[in-house]
C-alpha cells in the first residue's frame, strides 16, 4: 500500500478515485484467464494455489494443528495476549466452544493425513475430498481477501455506489445503498468476498446488526462463474441462462420477503462499534451524483494510514483462517459421510419428499436429499444429482442449492464466528424459510422452462 504522506499530498477526489479503482479491478472486473470467466482475485489466488495443489492435504492440516496448538497455548498462557500479543491472540484467540471446534478438527486432521481409522471418514470421496478440494479456495482467498478488500471498502467506493442506489435499495430492501456492493461483489467474485465485506463493514460499525443479518443471509450468493460450473456439474448448461435467471430472480424475491417477516425483521438496529464513519456529514446537494462524491471524498479523507490497514489485514487473516478453516473441513466431511454411508437425510428430507413427489419431480427422494444438504455444502447438491436421467430434476435441485445461500462448509463457519447475531438454529430457520419459497419458483421455471 501507498505512504500516507504521498496520500494526503493527493487531491481529495483521487484519494478516493485511485485506491477505488485498484478495488473495482480487482474484485468488481470481470476477465477472462484459458476461456474461463473470472476476476483478478481469483487469478492472484490461483498463481498459489495451483503450484501448490500437490501439497493441499499437507498445508491445510497443518494449519488446523497450528490453530489447535495455538489455542490450548491461549488457554493456558494467553491472559494479556489481546494488548501484548495482537497478532498471536487474533490467531489463537478463541471461546470454548471454538476450542473444542478446533480440538475435534486437528483429531479429523490426523485421520484424514495419516489415513487413520474408518475409510468413510477419511476416503477419497470424503475427508480427503474436501482437504484437497474446498481446503485451499477456502484458505487462499480469505488470506487474499483481507489484505485486497480496503481498496473496495475503506477509500470512499461503497459510500459512492451506496449513495447512488440508496433510495432503490432502503424501499425495496430496507437496506442502505451500500450493500449494493456486497451483492456485487458474491454475484461478480465470489459469495465468501461479499460475506467477508458485510462483516468488516458490521465491525466497523458502518451495518447495523439487522442490515448485516439481512446481507449475508441474502446477498451473498455464489459467483456468476460458479453458478457456470453448478450448472455443467448438473447438466443444466445448455440452458444455463434462463436457469440463471430464475436464480436471481428466486434470491431478489427470498430478499424481498425476508427482510419483512421474522426472524431477519425482528433483528434489532444495534452496532458492533460506535465509529464517526456513521455519523460523516456530507453536504445537501440537488444531484445525486455530486452527494455520492462528496460521501465518497469525506470516507477517503477519513481511511486509516495504510500501515494500520495493512495491520488490521493480518490480524483479520489469522482470525478467520484459524477458526473458519478447521470447522469447515469438520462440516464438509461430516456432510459427506453422512451423504454416502447413512441415511440421516433420507429421514430427514421426508417432509421434502412428500412436497416433491406431489408436485410429480421425478427421482424425488433424491432431489430432496439433494436439497437439504444444501444447509452443509453447496456443492454437494449437484454432485448428487448430476446422474438422474430428468432434466427438471436436475434443473431444480441445482437451483435451489444455489439459491439457498447459507451452507455450513465455509460461508455458515463465516457467519457464526463473524458476531452477528445468527446462531446456528436461526441461520437453519432462515435456510427452510428460503428453501420453500425458492423451491417452489423453479418447480413452475421448469414446467414452464423445459
Amino acid at each position: 500500500m501507498w505512504n500516507r504522506h504521498i496520500i494526503k499530498r493527493l487531491p481529495p477526489l483521487f484519494r478516493f478515485l485511485l485506491p477505488s479503482f485498484v478495488g473495482v479491478l480487482l474484485f468488481l472486473l470481470p476477465v477472462t484467464v484459458d476461456g474461463r470467466s473470472t476476476i483478478l482475485l481469483g487469478v492472484i489466488t490461483d498463481l498459489v494455489k495451483v503450484p501448490l495443489q500437490p501439497y493441499a492435504l499437507e498445508i491445510i492440516s497443518i494449519v488446523i494443528w497450528m490453530s489447535a496448538l495455538s489455542a490450548i497455548c491461549y488457554a493456558r498462557w494467553g491472559k494479556n495476549w489481546e494488548q501484548s500479543h495482537p497478532a498471536l491472540y487474533a490467531f489463537a484467540g478463541v471461546t470454548r466452544g471454538w476450542f473444542l471446534v478446533r480440538m475435534i478438527a486437528a483429531a479429523l486432521a490426523l485421520l484424514v493425513f495419516f489415513n487413520l481409522g474408518p475409510e468413510a471418514v477419511w476416503g477419497a470421496d470424503t475427508g480427503r475430498l474436501a482437504f484437497e478440494a474446498s481446503g485451499p479456495t477456502i484458505l487462499y482467498i480469505l488470506f487474499a481477501a483481507c489484505f485486497l478488500m480496503p481498496f473496495l471498502t475503506e477509500f470512499g467506493f461503497m459510500e459512492f455506489v451506496g449513495t447512488l442506489v440508496e433510495r432503490p435499495f432502503s424501499r425495496l430492501f430496507r437496506l442502505p445503498g451500500r450493500a449494493a456492493i456486497d451483492a456485487t461483489a458474491s454475484f461478480v467474485s465470489a459469495s465468501m468476498v461479499g460475506m467477508m465485506i458485510s462483516i468488516s463493514q458490521y465491525r466497523l460499525g458502518l451495518y447495523s446488526a439487522r442490515e448485516a443479518s439481512i446481507i449475508a443471509t441474502n446477498f451473498s450468493i455464489v459467483s456468476l462463474p460458479f453458478c457456470l460450473v453448478m450448472a455443467t456439474v448438473a447438466g443444466v448448461e445448455e440452458h444455463f441462462f434462463s436457469w440463471y435467471a430464475v436464480v436471481v430472480f428466486a434470491c431478489l424475491t427470498c430478499a424481498l420477503v425476508l427482510c419483512r417477516v421474522p426472524p431477519l425483521a425482528r433483528i434489532p438496529d444495534t452496532y458492533f462499534t460506535e465509529t464517526d464513519a456513521t455519523n460523516i456529514e456530507v453536504p445537501t446537494r440537488n444531484s445525486v451524483v455530486a452527494r455520492a462524491l462528496a460521501a465518497a471524498v469525506t470516507r477517503a479523507e477519513a481511511a486509516e494510514a495504510p500501515a494500520k490497514l495493512a495491520q488490521r489485514a493480518w490480524h483479520s487473516a489469522l482470525g478467520l483462517v484459524s477458526n473458519v478453516l478447521g470447522a469447515s473441513m469438520l462440516i464438509a466431511t461430516v456432510t459427506l459421510v453422512l451423504v454416502h454411508h447413512t441415511p440421516v437425510f433420507e429421514w430427514l428430507s421426508y417432509p421434502l419428499y412428500v412436497m416433491m413427489k406431489a408436485a410429480d419431480i421425478a427421482q424425488a427422494k433424491l432431489a430432496a436429499i439433494a436439497v437439504l444438504v444444501g444447509f452443509l455444502d453447496v456443492f454437494a447438491p449437484a454432485l448428487l444429482i448430476r446422474s438422474v436421467e430428468a432434466e427438471a430434476t436436475r434443473f431444480i435441485v441445482a437451483g435451489v442449492a444455489v439459491s439457498q445461500i447459507i451452507y455450513m462448509s465455509d460461508l455458515g463457519a463465516l457467519i457464526l464466528r463473524s458476531g452477528l447475531p445468527l446462531p446456528l438454529p436461526r441461520l437453519f430457520l432462515i435456510f427452510l424459510l428460503r428453501t420453500l419459497i425458492v423451491l417452489p419458483i423453479f418447480i413452475i421455471a421448469s414446467i414452464l422452462l423445459l
